[in-house]
């Protein structure tokens, strides 16, 4: 199958990805430059356990790297990086609702 993604953001890579390693034809189309700044270090909790899930669903065990400091550094060490530090939220009950639908859509651990 030919896949064209909009967009290089988090997502965007993660789907091309994906899509490559199973086989796929993908072109990612960005209407930015690269390099560019990026704040990867504040990332989210919940954007770490999604890429640790999806890289060990699909097998990108680079990428499940990527996903902690520790094991970041131990892959990488080469790579500039911050040291991921976590955040605090409160639970609202839209945020209950699209925990619901958020577990549906990656499967469990």
């Amino acid at each position: 199958m030919r896949v064209a993604i909009v967009g290089s953001g988090f997502a965007g890579s993660l789907l091309a990805r994906i899509l490559a390693v199973q086989g796929h034809d993908v072109v990612l189309v960005e209407r930015g430059t690269h390099p560019r700044f990026a704040i990867g270090e504040s990332s989210t909790p919940l954007a770490n356990l999604a890429l640790e899930r999806l890289s060990r669903r699909y097998g990108l065990d680079d990428c499940y790297d990527l996903a902690a400091h520790g094991r970041w550094v131990a892959r990488f060490p080469e790579l500039r990086r911050g040291l991921k530090r976590g955040f605090t939220f409160s639970i609202t009950s839209c945020a209950r609702r699209w925990r619901r639908v958020w577990s549906t859509a990656i499967g469990p651990s």
